[in-house]
């Protein structure tokens, strides 16, 4: 990855120096564009107009007012330039997400989201950035091993976590929530959002951490970080039904089970813009393939099927979904979602009544669930689904659905 150095001048070198100069259809690329570029960061014109280092120093104790005023940010926060870099400029034609810069894709009016690059993996878990007057919104952090990277996003666009007023927890599972605590940490004033059910294990998460150490064991913190608990102050309980009035934008809150008995979701009028957490699935690369995660202890099906008619009732133009982004084919995803329920319901059936071993019913489900998704997308696309939703865990909470009802 190269790294774009824009201040004072323009300048584009390597990150490090066992990567390849630029090749020469990027400058070709950089000459193209150069009418493009501010007249603050030319090289020619910069030496004209700025020979005094005394600008230079100005710049610096200006840019000392960003953390205290927004405002300042928009005004005299350097330059920045998020170049993709294609396959025509010579870089892996395999890599359609890697940038220069880390940055945050926009999908509406003051809404963007970030990529959390999970495990170094691109596509696997975002965080929804909702921008106001009062400062940032989040929905869904994240996990606390991957915490840099969504600072590094927020301060790429001239932000940083101190400038967060709220954290809108769809559910309290460690990839969604597990940065909350440490966030909270850093600054005492943000507000917590989630619902009833899951409040008490943000507050004191003992149980919650020893059930995810008895799944993940020595993989808990590689996975997920720290997970630090919550103040009850800044607790705000949800019950589903509310309307919230965050940072100058309503959001109706409903209460979508299924996936998590704590889950909710959360709708923003102006935009359209549905966030679902797990509720829709996860559909990580580009084709219609909404996989559903299943993971224990509380699998729903039947309810996670009403929270999906209920979210149909709500008529999104988008929807948001933790793994990974906004769709706007609303309708055909959530059919999609729909399919392939089914089919892992079937699939996990299936296995739990064909083997008597328990290694050899999970061993059953994985090969069988493996194909399946394959039938749907390329190898590559499948490995990042079994990152964000292991098919051993998928196993385990579908297992424990079937159990309770006897079969």
């Amino acid at each position: 990855m190269y790294k774009f150095r824009t201040w004072p001048f323009l300048e584009c070198a390597p990150a490090s120096s066992d990567e390849k100069p630029l090749p020469d259809s990027f400058g070709k690329l950089l000459q193209a564009r150069s009418g493009q570029i501010p007249w603050w960061c030319n090289r020619h014109l910069g030496v004209t107009l700025c020979t005094s280092w005394v600008f230079l120093f100005f710049v610096v104790g200006v840019r000392a007012l960003r953390r205290q005023v927004l405002y300042c940010r928009v005004f005299f926060d350097r330059p920045r330039f998020y170049l993709r870099l294609t396959a025509a400029a010579g870089q892996d034609a395999t890599r359609p997400h890697s940038t220069i810069c880390a940055v945050m894709e926009t999908i509406g009016r003051g809404v963007q989201f970030a990529d959390l690059k999970f495990l170094g993996q691109p596509r696997v878990i975002a965080t929804a950035v909702l921008q106001g007057p009062n400062g940032l919104t989040l929905v869904d952090p994240g996990p606390a091993s991957c915490l840099d990277t969504l600072r590094e996003s927020l301060v790429n666009h001239g932000f940083d976590l101190v400038d967060v007023r709220e954290l809108l927890l769809t559910h309290i599972h460690l990839d969604h929530a597990g940065a909350t605590g440490s966030i909270v940490k850093e600054n005492p004033d943000v507000e917590v959002y989630v619902h009833e059910y899951g409040a008490p294990h943000m507050v004191d998460p003992a149980k919650l951490l020893a059930s995810a150490s008895r799944l993940y064991g020595e993989d808990m913190d590689r996975l997920w970080g720290e997970f630090l608990r919550v103040p009850e102050k800044n607790i705000r309980l949800l019950k589903g039904g509310e309307r919230l009035n965050v940072n100058d934008r309503e959001l109706d809150v409903a209460y979508l089970p299924g996936h998590a008995s704590h889950h909710v979701g959360y709708f923003d009028q102006s935009s359209g813009i549905a966030f679902v957490g797990d509720t829709a699935g996860m559909r990580i690369g580009d084709e219609l393939f909404s996989m559903p995660p299943t993971p224990p202890p509380d699998i729903d099906i039947d309810k996670w099927k009403q929270s999906i008619d209920l979210i149909r009732q709500r008529q999104p133009a988008t929807l948001f979904i933790t793994h990974f982004g906004p769709h706007d084919d609303v309708e055909s995803h959530l059919d999609a979602f729909l399919e392939h329920l089914d089919a892992m319901t079937a699939i996990a059936r299936h296995s739990l009544e064909a083997h008597e071993d328990p290694d050899a019913r999970m061993d059953a489900f994985i090969r069988k669930m493996r194909v399946y998704i394959q039938r749907h997308v390329s190898p590559t696309t499948a490995t990042l689904y079994d990152s964000a939703a292991p098919l051993s865990m998928c196993w385990l909470g579908l297992a424990r659905y079937w159990k309770k009802r006897g079969v």
